[in-house]
């Protein structure tokens, strides 16, 4: 189930706790790292969605997580934003996407800065007063790579 069959005709939520929104992946099962995405050879182009950024370094970190109008723009110019690169250091940075309706951008991320306080700000954060819609987070990775990097 993904995010898109959450809601009927009438934009109302169904009755459950979080939905897999599909986080994309490489075709080997692997999240991408953020320096070596090509989201107009990935076909992003025109593409909404929403994008969460976090570091694998020894303590692996939520960095940033965005929705946008423009998954490849997004993604390209995000890598030019000193404030998220910088943390690329820390163990690399790693990116998954979703492609959400914009209408549940901001339901989709505020629950998502609810549950992962993410180190860089978002200047385009989601409208107050709005339902949360939750979503299983990408933690396969980021909580694999942190137990093997803590058992050291």
């Amino acid at each position: 189930m993904s995010v898109l069959d959450l809601f009927g005709k009438d934009g109302a939520a169904a009755n459950v706790d979080a939905t897999d929104p599909h986080w994309a992946k490489t075709r080997q099962g692997h999240y991408n790292r953020l320096i070596f995405v090509d989201p107009e050879r990935l076909g992003l182009a025109g593409t909404p969605g929403i994008y969460i950024i976090w570091h694998a370094g020894v303590r692996p970190e939520w960095v940033y997580a965005a929705k946008c109008k423009d998954l490849a723009v997004d993604l390209d110019s995000i890598q030019d934003n000193d404030d998220v690169m910088y943390y690329d250091r820390q163990g690399g940075l790693f990116v998954t996407w979703a492609l959400v309706r914009e209408e549940h951008h901001d339901g989709v991320l505020s629950y998502l800065f609810d549950n992962m306080n993410p180190l860089v700000e978002n200047p385009n954060p989601p409208k107050k007063k709005i339902k949360r819609l939750p979503v299983l987070l990408p933690t396969d990775s980021v909580e694999k790579k942190g137990k093997k990097a803590s058992k050291g």
